[in-house]
């Protein structure tokens, strides 16, 4: 055996010890449909969120709405951090029952969402802060 393949580097040895796979072609725009719809939801759900805490805030409280909306996105950020990094590699069975986890997260917080928005009082502060919807019949009687 030759000292000199000894002394090469490692990744060449690994190299020459596997075989090699030619590569897919596949082309880069079949991201394109991904970033258009995950961007598009993204500007929706902000213009929607900011839209209804500005309408439903009092003016010294709007700039704190806005602060605990970023707060908002970071803590989902940071659950996903957590989760992924507390699960060992592999309990979800693939990439696929990872997302079908994090859906049912979602579903979850959706529910919750819904339970408290059924319970929802709207008030208006643009126009004065009158309260609007089924109170304003009950103050009229």
């Amino acid at each position: 055996m030759d000292v000199g393949f000894l002394l090469q580097d490692p990744d060449v040895i690994l190299a020459s010890s596997e075989s090699v796979i030619q590569a897919e072609r596949i082309s880069m725009l079949w991201l394109l449909p991904q970033y258009v719809l995950v961007t598009a939801g993204e500007v929706l759900f902000s213009i929607t969120s900011l839209s209804f805490s500005f309408t439903q805030a009092p003016a010294s409280m709007k700039a704190v709405l806005q602060a605990l909306f970023l707060l908002t996105t970071a803590f989902g950020d940071l659950i996903d951090v957590v989760v992924m990094s507390a699960v060992p590699r592999g309990a979800f069975g693939g990439q696929a029952g990872e997302f079908l986890f994090f859906a049912a997260l979602m579903f979850a917080d959706m529910l919750a969402l819904a339970a408290l928005a059924v319970r929802y009082r709207y008030v208006d502060y643009t126009g004065g802060g009158e309260i609007v919807g089924s109170e304003v019949e009950e103050k009229q009687d």
